[in-house]
């Protein structure tokens, strides 16, 4: 990586000449100084390095500040004017970054240009993170399989159509969305009633619920900005500013208006940011965590770093039993997620890997921020994925699988009480 910069600096009064020559003078002694020039009471400095210099600039500031107090001298503003930034990628095209003016990829490099970048953004690292940012857009699927079941087992039917043959679901109501019914939502329930068992039995997990909804706020910390997922940005929730027009305008059209709207918060439960602050500035040795949402069983776990790896291995072991028993082909995926470790669970199912499982654990980048004493990590379950692993799983591996697949048989036909039911017979 190559940075080139340009770094205005305003001084309380303007520069004489042999001012000028010893500030340039001390700058020379710095590693990545090229040239520096003068106007009035502004000095305009080229500085080049072999890595993103957003933290030098503020070290250079403080300490051009330190010594020109001798002169009486003060520092009344900073900032870049430009700033270009390159590193090796393999790339090709334009890219959009908000904050930076250009970015081209030609196969070889990417170039990032920023123009007038604040001080408050270089104590922010702005840069950094959006150089982060590129990064993560041009290099794409990073995940890395760690291991895949010696069972080669491949389940080729479509899950999704079968089920809808069954009766069990109702394609095509809502976009990429199923609609289940109540044959379908029975043996889903079946499959989560199941995992809640083994979890409670296995890590004594306790139930809490999630807010539908969280409040923005709460992930308004500079702390937490690296380690949101960008999943939460796609499932806000917003409210009518007037709910009254909205409505009346429905009435009288029948039609679903264009209108204002605010962002009332989030829709995204897999890390329920609004648990951690109901627990803030409290102290954890061991404890899990479970919460339902629509077809997602997630699971929250808090511990002492003392515990953590254990637990972590804990979890992993769980889930590695877990898939083994159903004798089929299976993969385990991993990635870093802004310094954070990322597991994948995955089947192979109808010519695809479907993920069914994933772990995050978090550290202490999430605790953290909310004053808590301790590490967590996360678990999201993939209730639907899970049902359909089990509708079309194969003869063969049925007797190994941790679920029942041979429940009792379910009478279909419509309930109709008698005088005779709730009562002994003799």
């Amino acid at each position: 990586m190559e940075s080139q910069l340009e770094l205005l600096i305003k001084f309380s009064r303007d520069l004489d000449e042999k001012l000028f020559s010893e500030i340039r003078t001390k700058l020379k002694k710095e590693e990545y100084f090229i040239s520096a020039i003068h106007s009035a009471n502004r000095m305009y400095i080229s500085l080049f390095g072999d890595k993103e210099l957003s933290k030098y600039v503020l070290i250079l500031i403080k300490k051009l500040s330190e010594q020109l107090k001798e002169h009486k001298l003060g520092i009344r503003d900073y900032y870049l004017t430009s700033c270009e930034i390159t590193f090796a990628c393999e790339y090709t095209g334009k890219v959009k970054i908000p904050v930076a003016k250009t970015v081209v990829c030609n196969g070889e490099t990417c170039k990032m240009v920023f123009k007038d970048v604040e001080k408050e953004f270089l104590r922010d690292n702005l840069i950094e993170r959006a150089v982060m940012l590129l990064e993560e857009k041009v290099s794409g699927e990073r995940d890395r399989v760690i291991f895949e079941s010696e069972t080669k087992t491949i389940i080729e039917k479509n899950p999704s159509e079968e089920a809808e043959n069954q009766g069990l679901l109702k394609k095509g109501i809502i976009k990429d969305e199923n609609m289940y019914l109540p044959k379908g939502v029975k043996k889903i329930h079946r499959i989560k009633e199941n995992l809640i068992k083994e979890l409670e039995e296995t890590f004594e997990a306790e139930e809490i619920y999630v807010p539908l909804a969280a409040p923005l706020n709460l992930i308004e910390d500079k702390s937490l900005i690296k380690y949101i997922p960008k999943e939460i940005f796609s499932e806000f929730l917003s409210k009518p500013i007037d709910t009254e027009m909205f409505y009346e305008a429905y009435y009288l059209t029948g039609k679903i208006p264009k209108i204002e709207t605010r962002v009332a918060g989030w829709i995204f439960s897999e890390i329920p940011f609004a648990f951690y602050k109901a627990i803030e500035n409290t102290i954890w040795n061991k404890q899990f965590f479970y919460s339902v949402n629509y077809l997602k069983l997630n699971m929250l776990f808090f511990t002492n770093e003392r515990k953590y790896m254990d637990t972590r291995k804990e979890l992993f072991n769980f889930f590695r039993k877990y898939f083994d028993d159903f004798g089929i082909r299976y993969s385990i995926t991993s990635r870093k997620l802004a310094g954070m470790d990322f597991f994948k669970f995955r089947v192979f199912i109808n010519k695809k890997w479907v993920t069914c499982v994933e772990l995050l654990y978090s550290e202490n980048y999430y605790t953290k921020p909310f004053g808590i004493k301790g590490k967590s990590g996360h678990v999201i379950i993939n209730l639907e994925n899970l049902f359909f692993l089990e509708l079309i799983h194969t003869p063969e591996a049925i007797h190994k699988s941790p679920i029942d697949l041979n429940p009792k048989q379910e009478n279909n036909e419509k309930f109709n009480p008698s005088p005779e039911q709730g009562t002994n017979k003799e």
